[in-house]
């Protein structure tokens, strides 16, 4: 499955994968609330892997809000609180993990 929020990828189409696109801004303004976006992403991740998908790209162009919906997912899918989801995500990932400060003050609220 894929959760992509850059340019549309030829394998969408074609792959036979679950795939969701996520028009979400790369923008570094306060008021860019990711919120809105990881309940959908993470409600379709849980989907697909209940549908025998059980890995799942997060796509986007960047290192920042593809790590805060990483994040996002460990909360959700772990239960985990921010920190432990943060760690739990760190430990998991072979690129530096970048989020902007602003969206780990969202994931923390």
């Amino acid at each position: 499955a894929i959760v992509n929020a850059s340019a549309p990828l030829d394998l969408e189409d074609s792959s036979g994968l679950l795939c969701l696109r996520i028009d979400a801004p790369d923008s570094e303004d306060e008021k860019s609330h990711m919120a809105q976006y990881w309940t959908a992403a993470c409600q379709f991740i849980a989907t697909a892997r209940a549908s025998g998908q059980a890995r799942v790209l997060i796509h986007f162009h960047g290192r920042s809000r593809g790590a805060s919906f990483a994040v996002a997912w460990a909360m959700y899918s772990l239960r985990l609180d921010f920190s432990a989801a943060l760690a739990y995500v760190r430990g998991r990932v072979f690129y530096r993990l970048d989020p902007l400060l602003m969206y780990l003050k969202q994931l923390s609220e």
